[in-house]
């Protein structure tokens, strides 16, 4: 009887669907990119190039007095460390169903520890996108920084003000169709002229040529969501025929194109969400340049999980037993004006 038990188990587990999984683009880019770096510390600091000396330059003539001059051209911006945990929770029924000839046919505890690493990683998808609002700054919020908060213009990020109006740090402004940082909720068709367009406009602040891989240091991913890639994947077809599938597609699995060297994702998940910040994901487009990210994680706390812990050898606790899945880390963009994320694209 115990071996019919034990061969029920197995085909039940085999057979059983997971349906709720979503793929994660952005995690998914970082990998393939090597900009997941595991370090520790308190904050990451990054020194960026803020402008250029060009206006030092002087044309004279002779016995003419030469100008000189220094023009400060660095400043730096903080990412503290964030941390996140998930509690992972089973109970003595789990326990009881789990042991001993009459065994349940689906193994929960390891059902309830599977879903809760899903779980962790579908709420830290939500973080990487919606913790964008001109509230959210490194000193006042336990957040993640995200995606919308490095490119929504005129939102602090990493410890620097940015203001379109007063021209302050436009340096530092997420980058924009019309270079007028005016336009980001503007409505716009996602026609293959405008991809094109935007491309040319992140592009003149990435470096041509190969890196140390032999891939292009200015290759970019759009994350969009199902009908605006739909809408996208149509036009190309119906211009070029079949496109080039995306490396996106061949490693990870995801439905994506390649077109004008731009990896072009599905994000099924930006279709399901209510909300990216204060506005509708299924109105919204990332254009990102991969190298300019990176996902810092602490080694100490890596998705890490602790041990499971008993909860009733203290008085009054219940009948449990508990572990915690442990994230340390923090969300950068080094150039955010290499970046593009628009609103209102339909």
């Amino acid at each position: 009887m115990a071996d019919i038990d034990k061969a029920t188990r197995a085909a039940w587990d085999r057979g059983f669907t997971n349906q709720v999984a979503l793929a994660i683009p952005l995690f998914a880019m970082l990998v393939e990119h090597r900009r997941v770096i595991f370090k520790g510390g308190i904050s990451t600091v990054i020194t960026i190039q803020k402008g250029t000396t060009e206006s030092l330059t002087q044309s004279y003539f002779m016995n003419e007095p030469l100008s000189g001059g220094r023009i400060d051209v660095l400043n730096q911006a903080t990412f503290l460390t964030k941390y996140m945990q998930h509690p992972v929770q089973y109970d003595a029924r789990d326990v009881v169903e789990n042991k001993g000839v009459f065994t349940a046919p689906l193994d929960t505890i390891r059902l309830v520890t599977e879903t809760s690493q899903e779980g962790f990683r579908r709420a830290l998808q939500a973080k990487f996108w919606t913790a964008g609002s001109g509230s959210h700054t490194e000193a006042n919020s336990r957040e993640l920084t995200s995606v919308p908060q490095a490119l929504t213009h005129d939102v602090p990020y990493g410890g620097i003000t940015r203001t379109i109006g007063s021209n302050i740090a436009d340096y530092w402004q997420g980058a924009s169709p019309g270079t007028i940082y005016t336009d980001q909720s503007t409505a716009v068709a996602p026609s293959l002229a405008n991809i094109a367009l935007w491309a040319d406009v992140v592009r003149r602040h990435l470096p041509e040529g190969l890196d140390g891989r032999g891939k292009p240091r200015n290759g970019l991913m759009m994350l969009a969501p199902e009908g605006i890639y739909r809408d996208i994947r149509v036009q190309a077809e119906a211009k070029t025929g079949l496109v080039d599938p995306s490396v996106m597609k061949w490693k990870y699995g995801f439905d994506a194109i390649n077109i004008y060297g731009i990896d072009i994702v599905k994000s099924s998940w930006m279709t399901l969400a209510s909300g990216l910040g204060e506005t509708a994901r299924t109105a919204s487009i990332a254009l990102l340049a991969p190298q300019t990210w990176q996902f810092r994680v602490s080694p100490a706390r890596r998705f890490s999980m602790s041990k499971f812990t008993w909860q009733a050898e203290q008085a009054g606790a219940i009948d449990a037993y508990m572990a915690r899945i442990l994230l340390a880390g923090t969300l950068t963009c080094k150039m955010p004006r290499a970046n593009m994320l628009l609103l209102a694209v339909a």
